[in-house]
Formats: C-alpha cells, structure tokens, sequence
C-alpha cells in the first residue's frame, strides 16, 4: 500500500507539473490538491512536502496573493519536523528555513510584527539545526534587526550571538555586516555613542580584510555631520510629536548642518539657510500623541538613508556627508519636502551642481 501510495503521489504531481509547463494554472492546482490529500491520508509525508511545495510554486507563479500561500507554508514547516530528509531535496531543516523566509515575507507585508517575531525566531532555530553558519549568521542578524525598535537587549544579545557565530568561523564579511547592522540599531534606539563605536569596528574590519558588507554600511560610513544629522532629525521629529522620523524631519535636521558642506552648497545655490530651516519647521505638522521612545525611521527616510550610500559613490567619497544625503532626499521622495526646496529654485540637477562645484573647490 506505501508503495502504491507513492506511485500514485508521485503520478500526480508529474501531471501537475506538465499541466503547469502548459500554462494549465488550474488543472494543475488539482493535480497538486489531489496529491496532497493523498499522501496526507496515507501519512506519507515526504509526498505532502513535496506536492505542497509544487503548489506553492505555481501558487507563486500566477501571482496569487502572499495569504494564500501562508497555509501550505506553515503545513511545510510542521511537516519538516516529522522527517528529517526528502528525496531529491535532502534535509527537511532546508525546507523549513525556506518555508519560515516566505512566512516572515508575508508577515512583513500584512504588519503583524508578533507574528513576524516568532517567525524570526523559528527561522533563527531553523538555521542553528541545519549546520551551515552563514544563513543562521544571517537569520540572528535579521532577529536582532527586528527586536531593535521593541526590545534592546534582546535585540542585543542576537547580534551578539550573530558574532560568536562570525568568530567561530571566520567569517569577516558577515561580521562587518552584523556589527553594520547593530550600528543602526543602537542608532534607533538613541544610543549614539554604542552606535559610533559599532560604526567604526565595522569600517576597521571591512579596511583590514578589503571587505565591503552589504548591510548596514550607510551609517558606518556617515561622517560627523550626517551623524549629527540623524540626531537632529530624531530631535526634530520628538518636538512635534511625531510617531516616527519622517523625511520632513530628516530635511530639517540636513538644512541646518553647521559643520558640514552644506552651508557651502546653499551658498553657491544662493539660498537662504536661515530661511530655508525656518521654511522646514513650519512644514513638519504636529502629531496627536507624545513621540515614542525609541522614535523609528519612517520606511521613507531609511530609503534615503541608503541611497545616500550610492550618491557617496558617485561623488567618489569613502564618507557620507549632509550634501549627499541631501541629494539622496530629492533623488528618491516625491512630496512636500522637495516641493519646499523647488519652490526656491533647489531642484536635483542645480543641487549636484553645487555640490560638485563645492567639492572640487575643497579638493583644491
């Protein structure tokens, strides 16, 4: 009968996979439904995973939206525990993590942080079981990311953790990454100096081994203005109650650099600082309720933070200034924050221009 069960398992998903190179979208969901209630029934549970997972690449193919997906991915992860390898796929721990990637994609995009949370946590575990320390690195990297707004020492003892890992294995790249990321989580959460200190191991770690981290770089590579920035922005957005660091915030703190390049650039642009900073304080609104503690970034403004990084780039600085940030603002946001500027004549071609023109004036 085991065997029998098989054949017919393993038939059915053939048929399915033949429907679906026909672009046949729904005969193969039969096939795969089909499939799955019959090795369930026969308790047969390396055929559910791999019929369910069949579903849930066509799923995946024809677009259909992330919840319809969360059953089958959730079944995949009980089912992972019951097994420890299926054919042609090895171990179940495997799937699992790849089940728990697809989950926390769903809870990021639905908002429901708790769920995301223990997501996170089963993801982490996931890892740990398999044995291969870059992704496990990574998932306790993404766990402390996440408790970074909600829980600092616990957000802190997963990047620690997400270390020991590094250590245990050399990995010097992952490290710069995790200690990239740490620097902005103690930046969220207000601790500046813990924030700088991070920021700093990181770059060291990236000179001496002539890496470059992909996470969590930005900050660490923000020179004393942009810190100072950031600072400000948090100040600006707690003193008109804000429930987070909007852009409209981020250009307050940006127009009144003092120490930077920016009271160069609006200079050479012929722009009135003072009136500029006056002009964005007025425009910032005021929220209902007392700002919480920590303030965090509003996704908008995190995109300007990193595509700060890439102006840098372009303008061949190892450092991120306020100019680049600013730049990076009027690159990205579309709203009131560049209207502001382009009402006095600071458009994104007249502001590269004085920046360029600003920064060959100091490379002499």
């Amino acid at each position: 009968m085991k065997i029998l069960t098989k054949i017919v398992v393993g038939w059915k998903i053939g048929k399915g996979n033949k429907a679906s190179q026909r672009g046949d979208h729904d005969r193969a969901f039969t096939f795969y439904r089909s499939a799955i209630g019959k090795a369930s029934g026969s308790g047969y549970a390396a055929g559910e995973i791999l019929a369910r997972l069949a579903l849930v690449t066509e799923l995946e193919e024809t677009g259909a939206p992330g919840e319809l997906s969360v059953p089958e991915l959730e079944r995949l992860v009980a089912l992972s525990r019951t097994t420890d390898r299926v054919p042609m796929l090895g171990r179940t721990a495997r799937i699992r993590m790849e089940a728990l990637e697809a989950l926390v994609g769903c809870a990021v995009e639905s908002g429901d942080r708790s769920v995301e949370g223990e997501r996170r946590a089963a993801l982490a575990e996931a890892a740990e079981e398999l044995g291969e320390r870059g992704p496990w690195i990574d998932a306790l990297r993404g766990l402390g990311t996440f408790w970074a707004a909600d829980d600092a020492p616990r957000s802190a003892a997963c990047f620690e953790r997400a270390l020991e890992v590094c250590a245990l294995v050399a990995d010097k790249a992952r490290e710069a990454e995790v200690l990239g990321a740490w620097s902005v989580a103690a930046m969220e959460q207000g601790d500046h100096d813990r924030a700088g200190e991070l920021a700093e191991r990181s770059m060291e770690l990236q000179r001496r081994t002539g890496t470059r981290a992909a996470v969590g770089t930005s900050f660490a590579r923000f020179d004393d203005s942009a810190r100072r920035a950031v600072v400000r922005a948090k100040e600006s957005a707690a003193e008109v109650s804000a429930p987070a660091i909007q852009v409209e915030h981020l250009l307050h703190a940006l127009l009144q650099d003092d120490v930077g390049p920016c009271p160069a650039v609006f200079q050479a642009l012929g722009a009135d600082q003072a009136e500029l900073i006056a002009a964005a304080a007025a425009d910032r609104g005021r929220g209902d309720a007392p700002s919480p503690a920590p303030l965090p970034f509003s996704d908008a403004t995190r995109a300007v933070l990193r595509r700060a990084d890439r102006m840098a780039e372009q303008f061949e600085s190892v450092l991120i200034s306020t100019a680049h940030m600013l730049l990076a603002l009027l690159d990205v946001i579309e709203g009131k924050s560049p209207q502001l500027l382009a009402a006095r004549g600071i458009g994104l071609a007249e502001l590269r221009k004085a920046v360029e023109q600003c920064s060959a004036t100091r490379a002499d």
